[in-house]
């Protein structure tokens, strides 16, 4: 794994925080987004309704209105919320705003902007329920051919470097599926070792 070099951690949001204003009008790429998210946990064998979902690094809102569609309560966090942006609060998922077991499910596709990756793990540990599980979304690694983005603060060369951090933290994957729109990734579903898979 790598990470990119800041002169300091508000240097390093600054440079998080940028990445909207240069990305102009999102509305065709949310949609997009929303309606392939939302088709892929709709596979997530589990009971969707009234389970609380935390989204990490939200911006727009497009994923927490996927989890909503499908009957769920979920709240995004993100350094920079979009304006109008739809349940999503401003925050830094280094440090969670949210209470210790707060969360049933956790799902984020922006573990490439963390910059300390295992202390965001850790902050999903401390918020999820015992029996919650966390949806990863993840860019194929450097060694799959992926160049990571700009604003990327942390790169790896496989999915399973990611998955490692998680399984330090007492994390086990289970079903994986790639996926390509709107981006070619991979989708990792972990839970605790041993709690129920969801899947």
């Amino acid at each position: 794994m790598r990470t990119r070099v800041y002169r300091d951690y508000e240097d390093y949001t600054a440079h998080q925080a940028s990445k909207l204003a240069e990305l102009g009008d999102l509305t065709p790429y949310d949609e997009r987004f929303k309606s392939a998210l939302r088709e892929r946990i709709d596979r997530v064998e589990t009971s969707w309704p009234d389970r609380h979902v935390l989204c990490l690094g939200a911006r727009t809102g497009a994923e927490v209105r996927a989890f909503h569609e499908l009957g769920a309560r979920a709240t995004g966090i993100d350094l920079a919320p979009a304006r109008g942006a739809f349940q999503v609060v401003q925050g830094d998922f280094h440090a969670l705003p949210f209470g210790d077991d707060s969360a049933d499910t956790v799902y984020t596709n922006s573990l490439d902007h963390a910059l300390e990756l295992d202390r965001v793990v850790g902050e999903i540990d401390r918020v999820l329920t015992h029996n919650g599980f966390v949806i990863l979304e993840l860019n194929r690694g450097t060694s799959e051919g992926v160049a990571f983005d700009r604003w990327a603060a942390t790169s790896w060369e496989h999915v399973d470097d990611v998955l490692r951090v998680f399984e330090t933290r007492g994390f086990t994957a289970g079903v994986r599926r790639d996926f390509s729109v709107p981006w070619p990734g991979t989708q990792v579903v972990l839970h605790r070792a041993g709690s129920e898979s969801p899947e």
